[in-house]
């Protein structure tokens, strides 16, 4: 056997050092600023919405209501006109020509009369906290039948007169800010001190004894509207035709006042819509206005939606199509409404 002699002492011969890194290539970035599904607010003050990016090397393409935007600069204002909204689809590309980002951003600009909270939130003059609701991607909305609410022996039955025959899809092309909650007592008592729905109610419980004029007069006071019925039903069944706010499923303790009063206006958070909205189910019924080619006669201006607390243990096996009918002149101890600001055409 053959030995190989070693010098002792010798040091062992050093490995070269691995290889350096090649230096990672920038990534390119989009930013957008606050969007929540899709949709942002902009303050009235602000008349343009900044579409920022990193390209490094690639590309950013930007499209406003289908026609694409010249910019050679970095980064892209989209204008926005006051009380409008614009629809912006943007993508960006790397070095490669690889699709990097695709978003499509709905933008609202809010008029002076309201004030930005958030990018899906606005605040009225009277207090009152709007959410944005989305328009369908149809931009039209064939609501369902609706159901007799009267606590009658129709209770609970499809109605089949004439506001259900005549209805069909109606234009919904507009995003539009629905109020989170019902109108308090307290705010409809500091804006009308005199009147009758001044009867005791906790000022933080929802305003009733109110006759569909009072609740226009009421709303048109701080520059909104009421919901009419396809807004309101578009907002309560959430896109996706669900029976309740909530969702599809109606468990045993329902997340709705179908109870022995009214409660607060910020009760049951567990029981909001898709879009953060309290009490589309249940608490008071809610006026609404129901546009001309709704139907005809008393029916179509008689509206009020999703049922109260007045239904008491015998509970609806829906709500988001539970209707009340009330002459618009009445008063009742268990009809309120809730306020809507919608965008010009």
């Amino acid at each position: 056997m053959a030995l190989v002699a070693r010098g002792l002492g010798s040091a062992p011969t050093p490995e070269p050092p691995p290889p350096a890194p090649a230096p990672a290539r920038p990534t390119p970035t989009l930013d957008l600023g606050p969007v929540d599904e899709g949709w942002t607010l902009l303050a009235a003050d602000e008349e343009v919405w900044r579409v920022d990016a990193r390209t490094e090397g690639g590309r950013l393409d930007v499209r406003v209501d289908g026609r694409p935007v010249e910019s050679a600069r970095l980064p892209v204002d989209v204008p926005v006109p006051s009380g409008g909204w614009r629809h912006v689809h943007v993508e960006l590309f790397g070095p490669d020509g690889d699709l990097v980002a695709r978003e499509e951003v709905g933008v609202l600009r809010l008029p002076a009369h309201l004030a930005r909270e958030g990018p899906r939130a606005a605040r009225a003059a009277d207090g009152s906290l709007l959410l944005l609701v989305p328009p369908p991607a149809a931009r039209s909305y064939a609501r369902p039948d609706l159901r007799v609410g009267n606590n009658n022996e129709y209770f609970d039955k499809l109605s089949r007169l004439s506001l259900d025959l005549a209805r069909g899809p109606k234009p919904l092309a507009h995003p539009y800010l629905l109020g989170r909650c019902e109108v308090s007592a307290g705010q409809f008592r500091a804006r009308f001190p005199d009147h009758e729905a001044a009867r005791g109610a906790p000022p933080d419980h929802p305003v009733a004894w109110v006759t569909r004029e009072d609740a226009d007069d009421y709303a048109r006071a701080f520059g909104l509207a009421l919901p009419t019925l396809v807004e309101w039903m578009w907002a309560a069944r959430g896109g996706d035709e669900r029976p309740w706010p909530w969702g599809h499923a109606a468990p045993a303790d329902l997340p709705a006042n179908f109870g022995a009063a009214a409660l607060p206006v910020d009760s049951l958070p567990e029981g909001a819509g898709r879009w953060g909205h309290l009490h589309l189910a249940g608490n008071v019924h809610e006026w609404v206005a129901v546009e001309a080619d709704e139907g005809d006669g008393l029916l179509a201006r008689c509206l009020a939606m999703g049922g109260s607390w007045t239904q008491g243990r015998r509970r609806p096996t829906s709500a988001t199509d539970l209707r009340l009918d009330v002459r618009p002149g009445s008063r009742h101890d268990a009809v309120g409404f809730r306020l809507v600001w919608r965008p010009d055409p």
